[in-house]
């Protein structure tokens, strides 16, 4: 059969269903003969299932069949590399996470050793799980990464760790499909799968945590670009001669938005110098004036940066997500007023949404099972 029709089929009833097969054909353009041969081999291997009647009439008079995803039928082996810590875990065809666990980054300085605790720790999750019905690994990191070669390269602040050949040495490990990405675009695929955005087919989803990052999805697609690097929103330029950046710009974006450059703005501005972000968030709610300063200055360079995103992507909406926690509403609001003031032909544009993610900061781990569906179907 083909894999490509597989692939539209099953992606179909993974981010809306429960829906009928007559729905699925008339979403995907494939005739009801292949819909019905499709879904009969989905649901003889244990992953779609007939969940009930729909509440409307078709066209021949009766309510027709729902079929929705059986969640645990196909597991993700999930991996997400952050500064701070990586987390592992069985997440199911819903976003559910099933078992986890997790180490903190701080005392491993080189790929090896670093290798060693990723092998340890995802031994214990498969040893925990049980489970064989895994199906792929989804592996999503700070960057800079090769998508192509499978490689962690350096990423600032990381530890001296560098050159880590991820997904080569854990296919020699597991025997398994292993896939790389970049957290934010991780996020944007947990965002489309299993998140606010079922009704887009064009997005823009931006990550604000201590670094800046963003996906682009394209008629439900993600866009990666010709090196992989789409997307990268932290390094777009909002202050000429502005702050030096660690990847040798000035000006960029993360420098002004990111919790780290946040944080560091007020504690320059007369802040406690010992605020951590969580004492931070808890400021800016009980009205302190510098902390919520800082916010609406992040917010204005936010804005700045996503007004430019719209003149030249053109997204139905733009999701904002990350470690916003507590303060994701208020910066939603203040950057959505900011945009929609300064907006280019915003008389004759079709409204764009400007909303919170479904996510707090766990959407680049959940993620990591939309990448395995992603890309193990299109390669059957």
């Amino acid at each position: 059969m083909n894999g490509t029709n597989k692939f539209l089929l099953l992606k179909m009833i993974a981010t809306q269903g429960p829906i009928s097969r007559i729905s699925l054909s008339e979403k995907t353009g494939l005739s009801k003969m292949t819909v019905t041969a499709l879904v009969n081999e989905y649901i003889e291997k244990g992953i779609v299932y007939e969940c009930g009647l729909s509440q409307n009439q078709g066209s021949s008079g009766r309510r027709p069949i729902l079929l929705d995803i059986v969640a645990d039928s196909l597991l993700t082996l999930g991996i997400n590399i952050d500064r701070d810590y990586v987390r592992a875990g069985i997440i199911d065809l819903r976003g559910n996470v099933v078992v986890s666990n997790s180490f903190p980054m701080g005392k491993i300085s080189n790929a090896e050793d670093f290798m060693k605790a990723v092998y340890v720790l995802c031994d214990s999750i498969l040893k925990t799980s049980g489970s064989p019905k895994v199906w792929g690994i989804g592996v999503s990191s700070i960057g800079p990464i090769s998508v192509m070669d499978g490689v962690i390269y350096s990423p600032p602040a990381f530890y001296g760790i560098h050159d880590v050949p991820i997904v080569e040495r854990l296919k020699e490990r597991y025997d398994l499909p292993v896939y790389l990405a970049e957290d934010t675009k991780v996020s944007a695929l947990a965002e489309m799968y299993f998140g606010n955005a079922q009704n887009y087919d064009y997005f823009f989803f931006v990550d604000i945590q201590p670094g800046v990052g963003g996906g682009m999805i394209i008629d439900r697609k993600l866009y990666s670009g010709a090196a992989g690097m789409a997307g990268s929103f932290g390094h777009s330029i909002v202050e000429p001669d502005g702050i030096p950046c660690e990847c040798g710009q000035r000006g960029c974006l993360e420098r002004y938005c990111s919790t780290r450059a946040v944080l560091h703005w007020a504690k320059d501005n007369g802040a406690d110098p010992s605020l951590t972000w969580l004492s931070f968030l808890d400021k800016v709610e009980s009205g302190d004036e510098i902390c919520v300063q800082a916010v609406k200055r992040m917010c204005h360079y936010l804005a700045i940066g996503l007004t430019n995103i719209i003149a030249f992507f053109d997204p139905q909406c733009i999701f904002i997500g990350g470690d916003l926690w507590t303060i994701q509403d208020m910066v939603v609001n203040e950057v959505r007023k900011e945009v929609m003031e300064h907006l280019w032909a915003n008389d004759v544009r079709p409204k764009i949404d400007i909303l919170t993610s479904r996510f707090l900061n766990n959407a680049d781990y959940i993620g990591t099972a939309a990448l395995v569906m992603e890309n193990n179907l299109r390669a059957q």
